[in-house]
């Protein structure tokens, strides 16, 4: 079974600045890819984190932070990229995720696709 085929909701390239909150320490790097249930984070340098550790992404929006702040643990790594899963989410943060990805898409192309369907989680 692919990658792709064990997701449970569809990823969408999302590209924005980022800091990540591991523990006390927030790192900086690129949200590369966005979906309810993770997302890809490119951090700036390698860190040194565990699987399992809980974290924070929280997202540069406008030259600001927004003020939608994730919550979720690692699940993966290699290098600089940082697999993150997130916690629960419920309709409220739907919202707020379809508010950030909804101006967010890196091509024409994308932005005209239905964002609330690459959103919706597949059965």
């Amino acid at each position: 079974m692919s990658l792709l085929d064990r997701r449970r909701s569809p990823r969408f390239p999302f590209h924005s600045r980022c800091t990540l909150r591991i523990g006390t320490s927030d790192h900086l790097g690129t949200l590369m890819d966005i979906s309810l249930t993770g997302a890809l984070f490119i951090a700036d340098v390698t860190l040194e984190i565990q699987i399992g550790q809980e974290c924070r992404p929280t997202v540069f929006f406008g030259g600001k932070y927004a003020y939608i702040v994730l919550e979720g643990w690692i699940v993966r790594r290699h290098d600089h990229l940082i697999g993150i899963e997130f916690a629960d989410v419920g309709e409220t943060m739907e919202q707020e995720l379809l508010r950030l990805a909804n101006p967010n898409l890196s091509s024409a192309g994308l932005r005209n696709r239905d964002v609330p369907a690459l959103l919706r989680k597949s059965n």
